[in-house]
């Protein structure tokens, strides 16, 4: 048991290389946690900071909507349909779909035949996924 720890501890000095390293390979996890702490203090201390200093006086024309130097006609308050908020994040999701083809195209040659079907398999899905907002009548308002 004494003899595995101590063989178990040679190779955790190594790297994947074979060069001798002076910290435990963990150690990346600590800096990424340090920098997370240290980014949440930040945001915290600048919010805290910014509700103490800041002037908080309501006037009349700090509570007026802002309408581009125009006087405002009415309630600013309009409900948009439902359709343009689905029609945004179809949108924001075949958007990020493409960065996920563009990345396969650049290793394609890489993936060979599994590739291929791989990303055919994806794109039938998003098809599929087209075709049932269009069969719902999201699209119908374009």
């Amino acid at each position: 048991m004494q003899q595995s720890l101590a063989f178990m501890h040679e190779i955790a000095d190594y790297d994947l290389e074979g060069r001798r390293v002076s910290t435990p390979v963990n150690i990346g996890y600590l800096y990424a946690g340090i920098l997370f702490a240290a980014g949440f203090g930040f945001v915290l201390v600048t919010m805290t900071l910014s509700n103490i200093l800041a002037p908080h006086s309501r006037t009349k024309e700090k509570l007026q909507t802002y309408e581009s130097g125009e006087v405002p006609i009415g309630s600013a308050w309009v409900q948009y349909p439902l359709g343009f908020y689905i029609f945004a994040l179809l949108f924001v999701a075949f958007d990020v779909d493409i960065v996920f083809i563009i990345s396969w195209a650049i290793i394609f040659k890489q993936l060979s035949l599994f590739g291929f079907f791989e990303i055919l398999f994806f794109i039938v899905v998003l098809a599929l996924g087209l075709a049932y907002a269009w069969r719902k009548g999201v699209t119908r308002w374009i």
